[in-house]
């Protein structure tokens, strides 16, 4: 329980840090990282408390100093790219602008979006029916529990899991979510609450639901952080970089996660999960046993990597070896479970363990270090307004991306997902959307 308590006050320290570094600036990557761990450091505390789970100083020591290397390269590049951008600005007497202006897009594109959603979301539904049947497809859990399943151990089989048109859908769906999401929310923040606002968000409901209908309730989750991670910079792009968290603000937000949680409890029945535990129960053990289990990694890592790279590219070699026949390179990244006498600890380890498994110490601070890097010019970038408007390449990409640094202290999306053609795909794709719809707005009569 030592080790626990000292690695939640240090989290919270480097919070500290990050935020009087930054100027309070919330959703720079040190800062979602800081707050991310401690979040989980205080769920594995209660753990510790109730049933027991605890993690070694090797384990401990090691988790502390792979996010200090990211905090510093993350906070390293915040501070030289902002103050290579005041000595810019002395020199250049044009002021930036700090003002959102509305967002034009055509009616039909937003319809288009939309009846996207309703289709990727049925073609979703007739997948998980048509994956199960017989006596486990009764109720709704039991249908969504033999689907994941089904789907998790199905190998390459076409008959389980989702078919082409479905992710050629949602692939389609997750371009026009990510891109209406962040004008949907600037125009809103421009100019109040309409009908066709509200109808760009759509996509990105729809975008949560397919993600519960494939089992997946870590992906809908972080989808709702990146939200939450856009609004923020939008809202913050609009005031001149002045919000602060009050105490009514705070008091808020924490009702928020409180809801979130419950929601997320709740979400548990509906992909398919035996829930036993209560909200509390559930959510520190969901989010707190990978401190656990990746000191457990550390002590019995098991087998080696077959080739390079093996779990930290594991997206890449899986599309290579789908496309090209080489079926030995195809995984589906799943992680064995592990357990603490008879509680069951689940199989996410943290970011770290991929790095670990494959390039071990210091590669992986290596690692951390890079990725430190990448995210901070990706942010600082991202938090810049392009002739007023927001939607550029940076933001689209930032709030896509961001869903790795959330969920850092559970799995390795912070890299997994740049090394995917899935990413590539849609950021050349969301590239191109915005960019049309750019050139649309510049078409059309000024509103002022």
């Amino acid at each position: 329980m030592l080790v626990l308590s000292l690695m939640t006050l240090y989290f919270l320290l480097l919070l500290a840090i990050s935020q009087e570094l930054s100027k309070s600036d919330w959703m720079n990557p040190a800062s979602i990282c800081n707050a991310s761990f401690f979040i989980c450091s205080l769920a594995e505390l209660y753990n510790c408390l109730v049933f027991g789970t605890e993690v070694s100083l090797h384990g401990g020591l090691l988790i502390c100093f792979f996010v200090t290397v990211f905090d510093v390269a993350s906070l390293f590049f915040l501070l030289y790219f902002r103050q290579m951008k005041v000595q810019r600005s002395k020199l250049n007497t044009s002021v930036e602008s700090t003002t959102l202006v509305r967002i034009q897009v055509p009616t039909s594109l937003v319809l288009l979006a939309v009846v996207l959603g309703v289709v990727t979301a049925v073609l979703f539904l007739k997948d998980v029916r048509s994956a199960v049947s017989g006596p486990a497809a009764g109720d709704w859990n039991s249908l969504m529990n033999s689907y994941r399943t089904a789907s998790a151990y199905s190998g390459d089989d076409p008959s389980v899991g989702l078919s082409s048109l479905s992710n050629i859908c949602f692939k389609l769906l997750t371009i026009f979510s990510f891109v209406y999401l962040i004008i949907g929310f600037n125009n809103i923040i421009c100019d109040g609450f309409s009908i066709k606002d509200a109808l760009m968000l759509l996509p990105a409901a729809f975008y949560a639901i397919c993600q519960l209908l494939n089992g997946v309730r870590l992906g809908a989750i972080v989808f709702v952080c990146s939200c939450v991670c856009c609004i923020w910079i939008l809202l913050s792009i609009n005031s001149g970089w002045t919000i602060r968290i009050t105490l009514g603000k705070f008091i808020k937000i924490v009702f928020a996660l409180v809801f979130a949680c419950f929601l997320f409890w709740v979400a548990s029945w509906f992909v398919g999960r035996e829930v036993t535990l209560g909200p509390l129960d559930y959510i520190c053990s969901y989010i707190g046993y990978s401190f656990v289990l990746f000191d457990k990694f550390l002590q019995n890592p098991g087998v080696a990597s077959k080739y390079f790279g093996s779990e930290t590219f594991v997206a890449l070699y899986s599309s290579f070896g789908r496309n090209f026949g080489f079926t030995n390179l195809v995984s589906s990244g799943n992680h064995e479970f592990r357990s603490w006498g008879s509680i069951d600890l689940g199989n996410v380890y943290t970011v770290f363990r991929l790095w670990y498994h494959d390039f071990g110490f210091g590669g992986t601070a290596l690692f951390s270090l890079l990725t430190g890097l990448f995210y901070s010019n990706l942010y600082e970038h991202a938090r810049m307004l392009h002739g007023g408007s927001p939607l550029s390449f940076s933001m689209i990409s930032y709030t896509y991306l961001s869903s790795g640094i959330f969920s850092m202290p559970l799995v390795g999306k912070l890299t997994s997902s740049l090394f995917t053609p899935t990413t590539w795909f849609l950021a050349i794709s969301s590239l191109f959307l915005s960019e049309w719809i750019k050139r649309y707005q510049k078409r059309q009569p000024s509103m002022n």
